[in-house]
């Protein structure tokens, strides 16, 4: 007959070891799980979150512990195979048999004659003729998820919404920059018309001309076309102690100066896009 599990009596090996396992003897005191080291009947596996452990037992099984979890090493862990099994004393008695076969053979109820066993019962009520010993739940140490009949297996997709309207990209316009002109000033004089009085003030008179031509240096840095038109003086302007009356073009290009109600041409001013101008 084996004797009672007495905790010195090795039930297994450590084969795997993932994590903070720790293993409690029968006194109490703990020490860290090794692979390779052994266990003994009557003491305790610990697992820390995210540890797992697995023992190979002497009768062949193997033991896995999830995380989080402990577990005694005990006669129900162990079974009846292992080192913490009894066994039970043989019945064999020649006599016993003959009466119980005689009994079933009257018509008694074979559950009822024989003793139970160990393992609960009868075996004509059921009870395991071989022994039995306790299951063994192994825990996940990972997640799981179930997948139902209907659960699309197919590949991801993605897709992107249609844009509404166009993009459409604002042009930076630069401002419009002013045209430049560098001015002249120049002199027309009666002096240089028929009949006209002569000016003899000065050294060097030059105003004895009557008709001037030349030209305006004008310019745009944005390389636009420029139009040049004319515009009347703001301060009056007298001849012959009358006040000159200005008369513009319709395209601005002519600008006449006159008195005597319009009958006397004093001024003609003439001027081009180009800047080319012409005074009389």
């Amino acid at each position: 007959m084996a004797t009672a599990a007495t905790g010195n009596v090795g039930v297994g090996t450590i084969r795997i070891v993932t994590g903070d396992v720790k293993i409690i003897g029968v006194d109490g005191v703990a020490r860290q799980a090794q692979v390779g080291d052994k266990v003994f009947a009557r003491e305790t596996i610990q697992t820390a979150a995210n540890s797992i452990v697995q023992v190979q037992l002497e009768n062949g099984r193997m033991l896995d512990l999830g995380r989080d979890s402990q577990i005694a090493l005990d006669n129900d862990i162990i079974g009846p195979q292992g080192p913490l099994a009894t066994t039970a004393p043989a019945t064999g008695a020649t006599g016993d048999i003959a009466a119980i076969q005689a009994q079933i053979a009257a018509g008694a109820d074979p559950s009822k004659v024989a003793e139970a066993t160990a393992a609960g019962g009868a075996p004509g009520a059921g009870g395991a003729d071989g022994g039995g010993g306790s299951g063994v739940i192994i825990d996940q140490a990972n997640s799981q998820g179930l997948v139902t009949s209907g659960f699309n297996t197919g590949p991801a997709s993605i897709s992107f919404p249609t844009l509404q309207g166009d993009l459409a990209i604002e042009p930076v316009i630069e401002p419009n920059r002013p045209p430049t002109i560098e001015g002249e000033q120049v002199f027309v004089s009666e002096e240089g018309l028929d009949g006209g009085n002569l000016d003899e003030n000065g050294n060097g008179d030059t105003t004895d001309d009557s008709t001037i031509t030349g030209t305006l240096n004008i310019g745009d840095v944005d390389g636009h076309a420029l139009t040049v038109k004319l515009s009347a003086p703001t301060d009056p302007v007298k001849s012959d102690g009358e006040t000159i009356v200005w008369t513009l073009s319709a395209n601005g290009h002519t600008l006449t100066g006159t008195i005597n109600g319009g009958l006397t041409t004093i001024i003609t001013v003439n001027v081009d896009d180009d800047g080319g101008y012409i005074v009389t």
